[in-house]
């Protein structure tokens, strides 16, 4: 019987949620950077966040989800 101590099982969940969240971040700043280099992307951008100012850089954007997430 293998057993798995607990934090072998702690190392796991965290492997797998990093990377999970890694692969979701690359797709969400993919999605963001397409979004935003067609004509009036930015202002998409700005009513699907719900922004108090328009967006004038994709980056603002960015920025403000990292800091969200941290």
């Amino acid at each position: 019987m293998l057993l798995i101590g607990q934090t072998d099982t702690k190392r796991w969940y965290f492997q797998t949620f990093w990377w999970t969240n890694v692969t979701l971040q690359i797709s969400l700043w993919s999605i963001i950077d397409e979004v935003a280099s067609k004509p009036n992307g930015l202002f998409v951008l700005s009513m699907t966040f719900k922004t108090c100012n328009p967006l004038n850089s994709v980056d603002v954007l960015k920025n403000y989800l990292v800091s969200m997430y941290i």
